[in-house]
């Protein structure tokens, strides 16, 4: 409760306060609501089915002069129903609203860019991106994914940031991921540039919750195909180390098909580790040695979209499936079908041992 008076005070003051010469901040974002039923499948029945809800107001917000200092925010302002309320309830600081009701506050992204003029410094709540992949990506592992999102979007982490802009083709950059236990802390750097339309870069990075040494590189180009990849080695002692690669490739064509697909690897040993270990070992979520992305999207006019992505663990016979239909109603009104389907544990830790089929109905309006 505290937390979300303390942010609506925030915004409030904020409203009338700018770090440069037009004072405010600039707002955008949604309101999107629905309903969706989840069905539990054993033994290739339906064992037993609920009801979920949510309704989210996400709130986008930035100063509107952003020559010497940038404010920006995204939070979302949730009411949980049904299902959602039991699940969230242990695992936040939401407030109970109902019998099945609960209020929660996620900050997405709250963070601040000072711009000096060799480089740009950023402290916050941020959305960072080594990598070029869209769920694997071995050079990004400081951000996790919401694989309830069939875009895979990308949660931000706190920490602080340096970029320097070397020239119109190059960059360097150093973040740190800081805990109260600085041990734990993350440290990476990165150089990346553009060489004959092909963007390279190399990184290195410290995760001090693992203590590896890492470092590896990522590129992407095109050769009539989009081509992007990702290769890092983790050095911890002679006999414990490892190495994760991602390769991918995107095509569009007649102006409404996009496919991409994505394939990752890595030859970390879970032989002998307990099941606390591999969840807290540096290639968790994704234990399993292979795996495999598909992802098409298509929009068949200008007021219709239809996304598919499809991951599948290729050691076992895991795999998460997800579909949304998107129709523009008017203007700023979106109607929203989804369909998410997840077969056993896609981790590769086999503790699931059932199918779970959920699908919703939602409305959105943007402003």
């Amino acid at each position: 409760m505290k937390k979300i008076l303390l942010f609506i005070c925030f915004l409030i003051l904020a409203k009338n306060f700018s770090f440069c010469d037009e004072p405010g901040l600039s707002f955008s974002g949604y309101f999107q609501s629905g309903t969706g039923i989840l069905h539990i499948i054993s033994n290739e029945a339906i064992s037993n089915t609920s009801y979920a809800g949510k309704s989210t107001l996400r709130l986008n917000f930035v100063n509107n002069d952003t020559g010497l200092a940038k404010l920006d925010g995204s939070v979302d302002f949730n009411i949980l129903y049904g299902l959602y309320t039991g699940i969230y309830a242990m695992q936040s600081n939401g407030i109970l609203i109902g019998k099945e009701a609960l209020l929660t506050m996620d900050i997405r992204k709250l963070y601040l860019v000072l711009k000096a003029e060799l480089f740009d410094f950023y402290i916050g709540r941020q959305l960072i991106k080594f990598g070029e992949g869209l769920v694997f990506s071995p050079l990004n592992p400081f951000s996790t994914i919401d694989f309830t999102d069939v875009n895979f979007t990308r949660l931000g982490v706190d920490g602080i940031r340096i970029r320097f802009q070397l020239s119109d083709l190059a960059y360097l950059e150093a973040l740190t991921l800081p805990t109260s236990d600085f041990t734990n802390s993350d440290i990476a750097g990165r150089l990346g540039f553009n060489l004959s339309g092909w963007d390279i870069s190399f990184a290195s990075f410290y995760r001090g919750k693992y203590d590896y040494i890492s470092g590896g590189f990522s590129f992407k180009g095109d050769l009539i195909l989009g081509l992007y990849g990702e290769f890092v080695y983790h050095y911890k002692s002679e006999t414990n180390n490892f190495w994760n690669t991602m390769i991918g490739m995107d095509y569009s064509f007649l102006d409404k098909f996009i496919v991409r697909m994505e394939y990752y690897y890595h030859s970390f040993e879970t032989n002998d580790l307990s099941i606390y270990e591999i969840i807290n070992s540096p290639i968790y979520p994704f234990v399993s040695k292979h795996y495999l992305l598909y992802q098409l999207v298509f929009t068949p006019t200008l007021i219709d979209s239809l996304y598919l992505s499809y991951i599948d663990n290729l050691m076992n016979e895991s795999l998460l499936l997800m579909f949304s239909y998107q129709r523009n109603l008017y203007q700023n009104v979106n109607l929203i079908f989804n369909v998410r389907y997840l077969r056993k544990d896609l981790t590769g830790l086999e503790m699931i041992d059932f199918d779970n089929l959920y699908y919703s109905l939602e409305f959105n309006v943007r402003y």
